[in-house]
Order: C-alpha cells, then structure tokens, then sequence
C-alpha cells in the first residue's frame, strides 16, 4: 500500500478545495454562459477538472486517515473529530455521487451534476473550516 505521510494532508486539502470550488464556478460559468463554444470550452476543462480533483480528494482522504490514526490527540476529542468526520462523509458522498453522475452520462449540461458540484463546494467550505478550528484549537 502506498504510504503517504500524514505530513502531507494539508497539501492534498488544499488542492481539493480549491478545486471542487474551482468546479463549482466553472459550472456557474455554463450555466450563463449562452455561446454554444464557450460552453463546448467549459465542459471540457471541467471533464478533466473532474479526474483530477476525484484524484486529490482520495490523496486528502488517504493522507486524512493516516493523521488521523497516527496522531494521539485526535483520540482525546471524540466528540469534535465524530462531527467532523460526519461532515466529511457528506461532503465525499456528495461530491462522488456527482462523479459517478457524470461518468454515467457524461455531460455536465445536466442540472443535477451541476447542483450536485455546487452544493460539494459549499460543502467542502464548511468541513474545511470545522476542521480548521479543529486544528487551530487543538493542534
């Protein structure tokens, strides 16, 4: 198995919140954009987009997992680190059903992906603050 340090969480946390939110305004963007090219354009950034962020999200996740098993505070806050892991269950439940959506149909034209990518990005805002204060206050 590969063994990623748990050191480098951060970094795969970054790149996948910046890029679900980066989805979500390119999906916005084709939603008003009228130019059948521009959206042409859009869609295609966002099929390779889409890999690449599903690809960060499971390195976040992975090197997540790893901190989270290998670091003794995290034992000491049940209760805080339970509520965030729920939040961060949602927020991959959300943004995987919209992968799984747009592999099925492979088109972002659909109103549900484009909801589904949306809604992950203010997911992924919210779980990305609570587990902010987790760590600001905690260490």
């Amino acid at each position: 198995m590969l063994d990623l340090p748990s050191n480098w969480h951060p970094i795969f946390m970054y790149l996948s919140v910046v890029f679900i939110c980066l989805l979500a305004v390119l999906q916005i963007a084709t939603w008003l954009t009228s130019s059948p090219q521009k959206k042409d354009e859009l869609i295609f950034l966002k099929e390779k987009l889409i890999l690449i962020t599903t690809l960060a999200l499971i390195s976040t996740i992975y090197s997540g997992w790893s901190l989270l098993t290998e670091n003794p505070l995290s034992h000491s806050l049940p209760e805080r680190i339970t509520t965030y892991k729920y939040w961060i269950i949602l927020t991959v439940a959300v943004f995987l059903s919209a992968v799984i959506l747009f592999l099925i149909t492979k088109e972002f034209r659909e109103n549900t992906v484009g909801l589904l990518l949306v809604f992950s990005s203010v997911l992924v805002i919210i779980t990305t603050i609570k587990g902010s204060g987790i760590y600001y206050r905690y260490g």
